[in-house]
């Protein structure tokens, strides 16, 4: 297997490729990883590194915080619900996907009465790439115009 140099280009496909596999579900991983392998080794040999180093990364990152937030997550309180999100109060948990979860709040600075959505995204979806998606995710509900999707403010 040779190297290719991590030209700049490279690398976002590299970051790219490590997002999807660190999306998926374990037994959807190998086989992403797999077909990138196909393709390209030296790119499956990369992202397979990262995804090590990440799993590696992430039990060193342990802290007594951490892990009171991960018991009461675990334990049915999600630690947003309540908090307030620039002049909106965070209710309920709505949804959760790869990139992060989506909660319903309500306004509550007594301007007006308003309830939205809205989506925090996970530490691990902050490359270009997860950037990229959530702008197009933006793009496609800014176009959508229908009672029972929710508007983009």
């Amino acid at each position: 297997m040779t190297e290719r140099p991590l030209t700049p280009t490279r690398m976002a496909e590299m970051q790219a490729c490590f997002e999807q596999a660190l999306d998926a579900t374990p037994g959807d991983r190998e086989a992403i990883l797999l077909d990138i392998t196909v393709r390209d080794p030296d790119l499956g040999a990369r992202v397979r590194a990262l995804l090590a180093a990440h799993e590696d990364t992430s039990d060193a990152l342990a802290s007594p915080l951490r892990e009171a937030a991960l018991r009461t997550i675990d334990a049915g309180r999600d630690p947003w619900i309540g908090e307030r999100v620039g002049n909106y109060l965070v209710e309920r948990r709505i949804g959760e996907g790869g990139m992060g979860t989506v909660y319903e709040a309500v306004r509550a600075d007594d301007q007006f009465r308003k309830r939205v959505a809205i989506k925090l995204i996970r530490q691990h979806a902050s490359g270009e790439a997860a950037v990229r998606r959530f702008r197009d995710e933006r793009q496609i509900l800014a176009s959508l115009h229908h009672p029972n999707i929710a508007v983009l403010l």
